[in-house]
């Protein structure tokens, strides 16, 4: 295996729901994944550190924070801050963000928040990613990868998306879609899935690009499953996800000759 570069991730997290922060958590951690990242990445979570006598929570997450690259706060609701049928999140997380960015920079951090999470008006600027339950919600994967991959990395590694901003029609995103999809590997692997995944996502959020609504929904399904893999790493997952790619070309080709 080829050595990887380390990227320091402070993770901060808190509220009830305790399920999503530990699919986060193993996601980033998991060394199958490092194709996807092109590097190891190094989490660092204040709330598991052993408490010190000598040491404060604040002092632990200044350090945190002055040793990391890059910030996941993730929004979960939570009951101590709940206000009719909204909440404002975790007290500590909203503090650590503050500390976050006031230390670094709002580019170098990303707020993964849950539905029925209010919206933190004063940090615009900010990265918001919307989920409801799991890390299988629509684009919750492929935006993280983004925010983990350097632009430049993204660019000369396998997410190359820069062309897909160019593209102003139905016909280019049918074309380009299509032209990916034909060129599968005939073994693919993860980085083919997240490389098309990635590039899929750049497309249907190209508000510049009309296409048919039908086409634009089986472009959110396939998407959908292709994360779904992505996560679980399931070869019956794969079999499926074949099979539904193939019928997904089918279509978006007849389509688009309509």
């Amino acid at each position: 295996m080829k050595p990887y570069k380390e990227l320091n991730v402070v993770l901060f997290y808190g509220g009830d729901d305790n399920t999503f922060r530990n699919e986060v958590k193993y996601y980033l951690i998991d060394e199958s994944n490092l194709p996807i990242f092109g590097k190891k990445i190094k989490l660092n979570i204040v709330a598991e550190n052993t408490a010190s006598m000598d040491r404060s929570i604040l002092s632990r997450v200044r350090a945190a924070i002055n040793s990391s690259q890059k910030c996941i706060s993730i929004l979960s609701n939570d009951k101590r801050t709940k206000e009719h049928d909204c909440s404002l999140g975790s007290p500590n997380v909203l503090f650590e963000i503050g500390l976050w960015i006031g230390a670094k920079s709002t580019k170098d951090i990303i707020l993964l928040k849950q539905e029925g999470v209010k919206k933190i008006s004063n940090i615009e600027g900010v990265a918001h990613v919307k989920y409801i339950n799991s890390l299988h919600d629509k684009d919750v994967v492929s935006k993280l990868i983004k925010f983990l991959v350097q632009e430049d990395e993204v660019k000369n590694n396998v997410y190359d998306i820069s062309s897909s901003r160019k593209m102003t029609n139905e016909q280019e995103y049918v074309g380009k879609i299509s032209e990916r999809i034909k060129n599968m590997p005939s073994n693919p692997d993860v980085e083919y899935w997240s490389s098309l995944n990635q590039y899929i996502s750049e497309i249907i959020n190209n508000k510049k690009i009309k296409v048919k609504k039908e086409i634009h929904d089986q472009s959110i399904e396939f998407n959908s499953l292709i994360e779904s893999y992505i996560f679980s790493r399931d070869n019956i997952k794969q079999s499926r996800l074949i099979f539904f790619q193939s019928k997904y070309l089918d279509f978006i080709n007849k389509r688009d000759a309509v």
